[in-house]
């Protein structure tokens, strides 16, 4: 038979801290993978952001070396360059924001950072293109050509809107 006897009430008290300490560090352990988490989202976006920023001086360098009236073609390539350094940002920020951890204060920091970078990147882009187009001899807006084809004058052109006068 086994007879246990109760510990004494020295013991117990002794093994309180312990207790404590243990289920801290079982609360801090639980905790760890969502941190690790909120950390990977973090690296994830800073890679991306360091790539890109990599990639917006390689593209001012290009623009800095090249003459007025010579061909874009290093421009185009350091633009296509930060193009897709664009697209992984704002893949990494697609991804933080879905993650379960999207309302963390540290991923929403690392997100709003993530997201003024790429307004900026895409204004750059935008800019470069416009040079890039500018070089290539396409100037103004990228509108539609006109149509060849002109409006019968004996169906108005916008519904609504009253049919052009017939020529005396």
């Amino acid at each position: 038979m086994n007879t246990a006897r109760p510990l004494p009430l020295f013991a117990v008290a002794a093994m309180l801290p312990l207790l404590a300490a243990m289920d801290g560090a079982f609360a801090q352990a639980a905790d760890a993978p969502a941190a690790q988490t909120a950390h990977r989202s973090c690296v994830e976006i800073r890679t991306a952001l360091s790539a890109l920023a990599s990639s917006e001086r390689e593209q001012a360098l290009a623009l800095s070396l090249s003459r007025p009236g010579a061909p874009a073609t290093a421009i185009e390539l350091k633009l296509n360059e930060l193009l897709a350094r664009t697209e992984d940002l704002r893949g990494a920020l697609r991804r933080a924001r879905q993650g379960a951890l999207a309302h963390d204060q540290h991923v929403e920091q690392c997100i709003a950072a993530g997201s003024a970078a790429l307004v900026d990147a895409e204004k750059l882009g935008s800019e470069v293109q416009a040079i890039v187009l500018e070089r290539r001899g396409y100037v103004g807006p990228l509108t539609p050509p006109a149509s060849p084809v002109a409006p019968s004058s004996d169906v108005p052109a916008v519904r609504g809107a009253p049919a052009p006068a017939a020529p005396r």
